[in-house]
């Protein structure tokens, strides 16, 4: 993982963001977008340095070969994160059939069809309760707009879980 080409990207925004004559309001909102982009990128660091940790290390080489190496991308609190994940293929097969198997997604509790995490989905359903659906889809997530509707499901399969005592 490498920390300091981190800080130096940061850097170089916040250069660039100094170069033009801007008003305060407009260097906030530069600010605030540098600092997102410096948490998406340490996030996606660390994933994909667990990622690597697990590809190289004695308890995969014992179970899985690796398949292959994908995109994936994830709607977080913090923004739109795409980064890299490897798939294994188990060496033995189980019940006749090879298992597939993503470290990651099982490291961080996600289903391989998640497309957004708990983080994300609470945000969004916390500010549509106070602000209204269309105020959150549009605010609620840094850099990344979402539908009504998305925030709709999330609060319909929330009340459809709902048991009254």
């Amino acid at each position: 993982m490498n920390i300091l080409s981190l800080f130096q990207s940061f850097v170089n925004h916040l250069n660039n963001i100094l170069i033009d004559n801007q008003y305060l309001h407009e260097i906030e909102h530069n600010i605030q977008n540098s600092t997102n982009i410096l948490n998406l990128d340490t996030l996606k660091q660390i994933l994909e340095f667990l990622d690597l940790e697990y590809k190289n290390s004695n308890e995969r080489k014992e179970k899985y070969y690796v398949q292959q190496t994908r995109q994936r991308t994830l709607i977080t609190s913090l923004g739109l994160l795409t980064f890299n994940k490897t798939y294994y293929k188990s060496k033995k097969k189980i019940n006749g059939k090879y298992e597939y198997y993503s470290f990651l997604e099982d490291y961080l509790g996600i289903s391989k069809w998640s497309k957004m995490t708990l983080a994300a989905e609470t945000q969004l359903i916390n500010n549509a309760l106070d602000n209204g659906y269309t105020w959150s889809a549009n605010n609620s997530i840094p850099n990344y707009i979402t539908t009504r509707q998305t925030i709709s499901s999330k609060i319909q399969t929330i009340n459809y879980n709902y048991i009254e005592n």
